[in-house]
Order: C-alpha cells, then structure tokens, then sequence
C-alpha cells in the first residue's frame, strides 16, 4: 500500500509518497529506479537534471531530481530510504516557490512520524 498525501494551493503544490517495502535492500532497490520514472519525452521540459540530493534526518540514502517546464514551471523530487520505506516529494511551482531545504523538511516530519 502506498500512502499519498497532496498540498495544493493557488501558486504551488506538493504530494508526499510513503511506500512500505519488504526490507531496507528492496527499499534502496526501488530508490535506484526513481531515475527511470521522469518523463523524460514530456515535451513542456525545457531543462532536467539530477542534483545532489540534501542530507535527510532518518534517511540512509537519496536522490533527487529539478526540471524546468515550459511557463518558468519548477518541478522538484526529492526521494529517501528510511527503513523498509521509500518517502518521497514531488513538488511544483514558479521557480522560488520550493526550496530543497523546504523538500528536506518536509520529508524529515514524515520521516518523524513514521518512525514513531
């Protein structure tokens, strides 16, 4: 079961993905293939790469991914390992709404209640 959590408003938006796995291994397993998951033919990307993912309290690993789209668009994911779990956030807004520290917050709470 995957839990999915959505912020929304006016000028940006975030969802939060928690994935529960078998074991820590298949976790950095799934973690490896977030690379694979960009959509990379989207043709409103105007600029993608990856970027050093910011350390995570509770995370053991992880990545993260910035693409600029058509209409000053930012999209940034930001993906951990914590256990079993793969927590991630994907976030969209105009460049500046979303900061990596932002990303890193947020996922540092979930990781918070997760591991209560």
């Amino acid at each position: 079961m995957t839990i999915i959590r959505a912020f929304v408003d006016p000028t940006r938006r975030a969802v939060v993905q928690i994935r529960p796995l078998v074991s820590e291994d298949d976790a950095q397993r799934v973690l490896s293939t977030f690379p694979s998951l960009i959509d990379r033919a989207d043709t409103r990307v105007v600029s993608s790469k990856e970027v050093t993912a910011p350390p995570v309290n509770g995370a053991s690993a992880g990545w993260a991914h910035e693409a600029l789209y058509v209409g000053r668009l930012v999209a940034m994911t930001l993906a951990v390992v914590s256990g079993r779990h793969v927590v991630s956030i994907r976030t969209r807004g105009a460049r500046g709404a979303w900061s990596w520290a932002q990303l890193r917050d947020v996922l540092a709470a979930q990781l918070l209640l997760l591991n209560k």
